[in-house]
């Protein structure tokens, strides 16, 4: 970490970077004078001196964002000190900083912010809390001659005090917004085009899960029709959830967010049927795409099996890693043979490496039954391809 010298950060609030074209950042921030500041960096010039744009000033506990809604081209969103929502922009083609306008005479509620989103090019959306507690939108475009539309109050959603909505588009012209509600269940609400109806929302991403009072949830999308939302969590840790069109069951998570450098499964291994045979298996993959599967099946009957054993784990897309082992037990038939099948297998997959980074915050393993006797692997991996319908890939780590 590096310190940018020159400015202290008002109690409260945060720093918010904008990128407004290739190779440079914009910065901005709230002073202890309360006065919104901003730096620039690009690779030619490194980091500037922090300058305040004028006449800007930030009531306490906000935060100042930014959008590029077409390059070079950047509009700042804050709560000035009488709780007004303001707006200022820069354009490359005209340098310099221009501003400061309230919106549609919009006032936001105490200790939140107001969030831009660009959906596609010179297109703005903001969202905003307002004084009564609900959700509420503006918009511009060069067609509105007559600037800004708005404020719309989006379904009659509520937020919880001290807390901000924020957007996201993950497709051109798509919108979605997330609030920590008065429960502080974690909502969202989504509009596009199609909607013919307005935006549709607001639905509980997971049932129990809750948000540390006074803390929002955060939204990134990563490609097309891929959301990833943040949260706190009472105690303080960080989680979070996923959704794209391939989950036909709605949203992932929550998982705590963690430096994850191994993944590891123990299960009791037993077959179904009244078969005389179980034990158990343990897989462990790691972060450098090394892996261990290990396991023991024995059989306390007459019969003799052929067995089969395997974990998959699945990741976002439904890539499937697949570790396997056949082997054999004898039942006191065999007269003499090893009624144990133990095994150790280690190896490494630069597939499994490549996929870390993602499956180490979302992973699903197979469900049992994850042993049989007397089945070949093949008839193992058809299950598996019955029970998850979205299978794209499987990877054998064998």
């Amino acid at each position: 970490w590096w310190q940018l010298p020159g400015l202290t950060v008002a109690p409260g609030s945060s720093v918010h970077a904008v990128s407004p074209a290739p190779d440079r950042i914009a910065l901005f921030a709230v002073g202890v004078d309360y006065g919104v500041y901003t730096t620039a960096w690009s690779p030619s010039t490194g980091w500037a001196g922090w300058s305040r744009l004028a006449g800007g000033t930030a009531a306490p506990h906000t935060n100042v964002y930014g959008v590029s809604r077409s390059q070079g081209e950047i509009d700042v969103f804050a709560v000035d000190s009488s709780h007004r929502i303001v707006t200022a922009a820069w354009d490359d083609a005209s340098p310099g900083w221009r501003g400061w306008w309230q919106i549609l005479g919009g006032v936001a509620a105490p200790n939140t912010s107001v969030y831009p989103v660009t959906r596609s090019a010179d297109k703005l959306d903001i969202f905003a809390v307002g004084t009564d507690q609900r959700v509420y939108t503006a918009a511009w475009e060069p067609s509105f001659s007559d600037g800004w539309h708005g404020w719309t109050q989006i379904n009659g959603g509520t937020v919880a005090p001290n807390t901000s909505v924020y957007g996201v588009s993950r497709g051109p012209d798509a919108l979605d917004i997330f609030i920590v509600g008065t429960d502080n269940g974690s909502y969202t609400a989504s509009w596009m085009p199609t909607f013919t109806d307005g935006w549709h929302g607001w639905w509980r991403i997971g049932d129990s899960a809750t948000a540390r009072g006074g803390t929002s949830v955060f939204a990134v999308s990563r490609s097309h029709d891929w959301l990833d939302i943040f949260r706190i969590d009472p105690d303080t840790g960080v989680y979070t959830a996923s959704w794209n069109p391939a989950f036909t069951d709605g949203w992932h998570g929550w998982w705590q967010a963690a430096d994850r450098t191994a993944i590891q499964y123990n299960t009791y291994a037993g077959i179904d049927g009244g078969t005389p045979v179980g034990g158990y298996i343990t897989a462990t993959f790691f972060s450098d795409g090394s892996y261990n599967f290990t396991g023991n099946l024995h059989d306390s009957g007459f019969p003799s099996y052929n067995t089969s054993a395997y974990v998959v784990l699945l990741a976002d897309d439904d890539t499937a890693f697949a570790t396997e082992h056949s082997g054999h037990v004898d039942g006191t038939s065999s007269l003499g043979g090893s009624r144990d099948d133990n095994w150790n297998t280690t190896g490494d997959n630069a597939t499994l490496a490549w996929y870390w980074p993602s499956l180490s915050h979302h992973f699903r393993i197979a469900p049992p039954p994850n042993a049989h006797a007397d089945w070949d692997f093949s008839g193992l991996l058809n299950e598996l391809i019955q029970v998850y319908k979205t299978v794209k890939e499987v990877v054998p780590l064998f």
